[in-house]
């Protein structure tokens, strides 16, 4: 069983998915990790994980997947919530690029950068000023 939402975020028709096995959408999920994916869920009842999903045009989805065991009337079900994470690994890495520029700026600059706390105390310096300074700078 399958919602709209998903066939929506692979671009999949209700029926073309219900007629797939995962390892048409998941490119990291050959046929074969099947049953220790399976044994894994039975024993855990739980499992969260990244992954990649391959939607009906080739596009590649960045998916953080939920995956519960569940047992009703005597059947074994694993019970899958994915959800597309890719606008957040961009920001994510937007985010740490920017962090290693200030950080470039901030260590780099032949100016000294001191960081204070409100009594006084000094939380960081950069490399010129601990280098003006004298101490010694360890990379």
């Amino acid at each position: 069983m399958l919602n709209e939402a998903a066939c929506r975020m692979l671009e999949y028709t209700r029926d073309e998915l219900t007629a797939m096995n995962l390892h048409d959408i998941d490119p990291n999920f050959p046929p074969e990790v099947w049953p220790t994916h399976w044994d894994q869920l039975k024993q855990k009842g739980s499992m969260t994980f990244e992954s990649k999903h391959r939607s009906r045009i080739g596009h590649v989805l960045e998916t953080e997947v939920t995956v519960n065991y569940l047992q009703y009337e005597g059947k074994e079900y694993n019970c899958a919530i994915i959800r597309d994470i890719g606008e957040r690994k961009r920001a994510d890495a937007a985010l740490r690029a920017s962090e290693e520029r200030y950080r470039s700026l901030y260590d780099d600059t032949p100016t000294m950068y001191f960081t204070l706390a409100t009594d006084g105390t000094v939380r960081s310096v950069n490399r010129f000023g601990a280098e003006q300074l004298g101490y010694r700078v360890g990379n």
